[in-house]
């Protein structure tokens, strides 16, 4: 007989006890979670806030958000993990990892084939999930770019929030995020947990783009970005002088989402901002099908046999086959790493199988931006 009640959703009158323990974990020194993710945390998501509680208190947290997103051409779903807490009085007790499965459990059936992570704890390595996606991380110098003319500076306000709509829906690699998250992050002024403004680029009276901008002492982050490339060029340049910087960094989805220009200042390329688990193999190959076709051809799909479940897949052709055995290194080879090929460790570069999937993987994955929880 377990000690203990849950995981369980929490009731309405439970909020505010539960911002107090995240708080407790995260916000020590100040701050509060609640108004810093009043979607993710909030009454709105309310059935995937889940708790352990001993003797009536809320001791274990995990809250988990499920959105649809379009990895370049792939529409699917993700399960967004975040405010992983147990209170100092519970820890050791194994209440995260039973959360954590839950957590898998119920995003699986609400139709998520992937599980971004935030953060890096053991928790979540013991489930498999990894480092992995290749993202470029540009780093620029204010005096390596030229002055752009013609554009200006807005700030994302309830009446100008419908301009940024089309600018997100141009992005190939994004979040397909409800209104009401927009409205959300409007109010809370909160991205990947730093502060940050919302700003439209705009030329004459033309919305051209869409950025999240974190301002830290000589330093801008380009946290978010949607909208033409020459407009990025445009934006930063009035981004360094608008805050007064003298560098920027930016960590797009893809290289073609940055200037051709920045090209020379992609400083390395790294991995997601988290970790990450394949947590319905099969569905997310039903979905990517097409999208692999397009890069494999028919026949060469057709003849490429693929057996798969939740957390585990296996590769045929001809007589070769390869497997993956869980959702870590499934992410690995749908996602990449940028020093890591998978692919290489299971079966030789010159196999024709070895061939296929390479040029079949790794696809894009997005990045937190405003769709961080």
């Amino acid at each position: 007989m377990t000690d203990y009640e849950g995981p369980v959703s929490i009731q309405e009158n439970e909020l505010e006890e539960l911002i107090g323990l995240l708080n407790l974990v995260f916000r020590p020194h100040g701050g509060d979670m609640g108004e810093n993710y009043p979607r993710h945390v909030g009454l709105n998501n309310r059935e995937n806030i889940r708790v352990v509680k001993t003797g009536g208190r809320i001791m274990s947290h995990v809250a988990t958000s499920v959105r649809p997103v379009s990895l370049g051409g792939i529409a699917t779903k993700e399960a967004g993990i975040g405010a992983v807490a147990t209170h100092p009085d519970a820890r050791g007790r194994g209440f995260a990892s039973i959360l954590m499965n839950d957590a898998v459990a119920r995003s699986v059936q609400q139709g998520a084939d992937i599980m971004l992570i935030s953060g890096d704890l053991g928790v979540y390595r013991r489930m498999n999930a990894v480092d992995c996606g290749v993202f470029p991380w540009f780093r620029l110098e204010k005096d390596d770019l030229n002055i752009t003319p013609d554009f200006w500076l807005e700030p994302v306000n309830r009446g100008n929030l419908a301009s940024v709509i089309p600018l997100l829906e141009s992005a190939s690699v994004r979040y397909l995020l409800p209104h009401e998250d927009l409205e959300a992050i409007l109010q809370c002024r909160f991205v990947m947990d730093k502060p940050s403004d919302l700003w439209i680029v705009r030329r004459g009276h033309e919305a051209v783009g869409f950025g999240a901008i974190h301002h830290a002492d000589s330093e801008i982050a380009i946290l978010d970005w949607a909208g033409h490339p020459d407009a990025l060029q445009a934006g930063a340049w009035l981004w360094f002088n608008e805050y007064q910087a003298e560098r920027l960094t930016y960590i797009p989805p893809t290289a073609f989402m940055a200037p051709l220009a920045w090209r020379p200042f992609i400083r390395e390329k790294r991995c997601f901002d988290g970790t990450v688990l394949v947590i319905n193999a099969q569905r997310f190959l039903e979905r990517a099908r097409d999208f692999l076709t397009v890069r494999l051809g028919e026949g060469a799909m057709n003849s490429l046999r693929i057996e798969a479940g939740e957390q585990w897949a296996r590769f045929s052709l001809g007589k070769d086959n390869v497997e993956f055995a869980n959702g870590g290194e499934l992410a690995l080879l749908f996602f990449g790493h940028p020093e890591k090929d998978i692919l290489s460790e299971r079966i030789p570069q010159k196999n024709e199988l070895y061939h296929l999937l390479r040029q079949a993987f790794p696809v894009p994955l997005v990045w937190y931006g405003i769709g961080y929880v």
